[in-house]
């Protein structure tokens, strides 16, 4: 998918509520993206354009999923704040259990993954590379990351490489749980890994390296 003037793949929520999800997918209006096998390749490059954007949740467990981004970020006067350009967009939960998802994202404000809710992370190949500036309007900004949910973060397996040239590479507004898996995160300028709150770390290989401040940051208590 490519050539596109705004996001590659959309599910929007056509209702005021969710369905949630049904056995008949055919019968739900839940806005959730399922990816379960195959080969998807999108490139994205309107402004604040999403390579994958779902207005529920979003559920990866095998495929092979590439999404490069490269639009700018831009002012939304709706929700009257700044927005990046995002690989994979989940207004709900995303899941990751499986697959190999290779994204990048290159304009101002981009992120690869962001997650309004939880993200889950089980299994699975995970390559982010954000490379973008800062884009700002007015008091409003968009910041690069490779990785960030507003809700929770939980890794309890699989492998992420997540790479930004400016502010934090993995950042999670709620708590921080790795318990397995391999984690690398890398920042030129800010923390490697941050957690708003609580960060608990049981297992798993985690390195974080940053050339200008925290490689691992936790603005609550750490155990």
């Amino acid at each position: 998918i490519s050539g596109v003037g705004d996001d590659g793949i959309q599910c929007d929520l056509g209702g005021d509520t969710s369905t949630g999800e049904t056995e008949d997918h055919d019968d739900e209006d839940s806005g959730n993206v399922y990816i379960e096998g195959g080969t998807l390749t999108i490139t994205t490059t309107a402004v604040a354009s999403k390579g994958i954007k779902a207005d529920g949740d979003i559920r990866v467990t095998d495929g092979t999923v590439n999404v490069t981004t490269t639009g700018n970020g831009t002012y939304d006067t709706d929700d009257k704040d700044a927005k990046g350009c995002a690989g994979l967009n989940a207004d709900g939960n995303m899941t990751i259990s499986g697959g190999t998802l290779t994204l990048k994202s290159t304009g101002s404000g981009g992120k690869c993954i962001k997650v309004d809710g939880k993200l889950n992370v089980t299994g699975g190949v995970i390559e982010a590379t954000t490379t973008g500036g800062t884009y700002n309007y007015g008091n409003a900004d968009s910041q690069p990351k490779a990785i960030k949910s507003d809700g929770n973060m939980t890794i309890s397996g699989g492998t992420i490489k997540a790479t930004v040239s400016g502010h934090e590479a993995i950042e999670t507004k709620g708590e921080m749980t790795i318990t397995d898996g391999y984690v690398y995160a890398f920042s030129s300028s800010d923390d490697a890994i941050n957690a708003s709150s609580h960060m608990y770390l049981k297992g798993g290989t985690v390195i974080g390296v940053s050339n200008g401040n925290d490689g691992i940051d936790t603005n609550g208590n750490m155990y």
